[in-house]
């Protein structure tokens, strides 16, 4: 029996392949990236009883330009992580406090087995960087802070 969120990911990776097809613009598709995290729409995965489930999800697309967003704000808290990567080869990408030489998260995928990343990592207040390791120009940097 497939679950709401499996649904929900199956629709995104069926209208992320039509609008490759159809060369949709950068813009057009950050519009529709947005308008997906504002919907409220959860991609989140299913976590064992004990698990907390992530409180948001950021979803980047990757490509031969780079990450289709510069910069995103959430709040603090573990946030699950949804990389579309359409370059055609393996990447290796950190998350890293800006300012320092910390590493939060080290992972790497291979686009021939998985195109999508999936990913949890639990983010304080602070600034990150979420960088492609062999292009540190391919970064969204990410601030969280307390809502008020």
């Amino acid at each position: 029996m497939m679950t709401r969120t499996t649904k929900s990911i199956l629709r995104l990776e069926h209208f992320l392949q039509c609008l490759g097809r159809l060369r949709i613009t950068t813009a057009g598709l950050a519009i529709f990236v947005l308008a997906l995290l504002l919907s409220g729409s959860s991609l989140a995965q299913s976590v064992s009883p004990g698990d907390q489930p992530p409180k948001q999800t950021l979803a980047l697309i990757l490509d031969r330009f780079g990450f289709h967003r510069d910069a995103v704000s959430l709040p603090p808290g573990k946030t699950q992580i949804l990389i579309y990567n359409r370059l055609g080869r393996e990447i290796t990408y950190e998350i890293v406090l800006e300012g320092s030489s910390l590493k939060v998260k080290d992972k790497r995928t291979t686009p021939i087995k998985q195109k999508k990343l999936f990913d949890v990592v639990d983010l304080q207040s602070g600034t990150y960087r979420l960088q492609i390791r062999d292009n540190p120009s391919w970064a969204v940097r990410i601030s969280v802070t307390e809502a008020k």
